[in-house]
């Protein structure tokens, strides 16, 4: 079984054909910024890959938000109650995501009397997931913003364990 190489400005190609055993090929990508190592089969998920690991599945971004908008109340434990009405809660000013990179959030709702809460949500509507009854949700989203924020929509309740962190790129085949 010889390697065979292919070149492109994207990077290279290298494959490990096995032709007794075709699942037994494998198959590696190498580019400038990332390589993923030689993938055999129907693989699954190549993570971990990017050549610089000073920003690979970053830390927390959620922290304190730098905004509070009215219905949301800092309960000052890292929980956030809301009153009612619509408003925001994350950050205007302050960059948090990079437009095009995808994110995985989660978000407990402790208590709900009614509305809903919107997370993420960027202002335009896009990346709106409706969270709606007491328990913890989990999604991702590809960022559309820099813009993080939680919202009410006429959400009477409290949420807590908020989430949100920079997802590594799937480099297999199957993406």
């Amino acid at each position: 079984m010889a390697d065979k190489t292919f070149g492109s400005s994207a990077g290279l190609t290298i494959l490990a054909e096995d032709q007794a055993t075709p699942a037994n090929g494998m198959v590696a990508y190498v580019t400038s910024s990332w390589n993923s190592g030689y993938q055999n089969g129907d693989i699954k998920l190549a993570a971990l890959s990017d050549t610089d690991d000073t920003d690979l599945v970053g830390g927390e971004l959620w922290g304190t938000p730098e905004k509070v908008d009215a219905p949301w109340t800092d309960n000052g434990d890292g929980s956030y109650s809301s009153s009612g009405g619509v408003g925001s809660l994350g950050w205007n000013t302050t960059p948090k995501l990079e437009i095009g990179k995808q994110y995985i959030y989660s978000i407990e709702i402790t208590s709900r009397t009614s509305g809903s809460v919107y997370l993420p949500y960027d202002g335009s509507g896009d990346n709106v997931v409706a969270q709606i009854s007491v328990q913890t949700y989990t999604g991702s989203f590809v960022a559309n913003k820099t813009n993080l924020y939680i919202y009410s929509a006429n959400f009477v309740g409290a949420v807590d364990n908020i989430s949100v962190k920079l997802v590594d790129e799937d480099r297999s085949v199957n993406g």
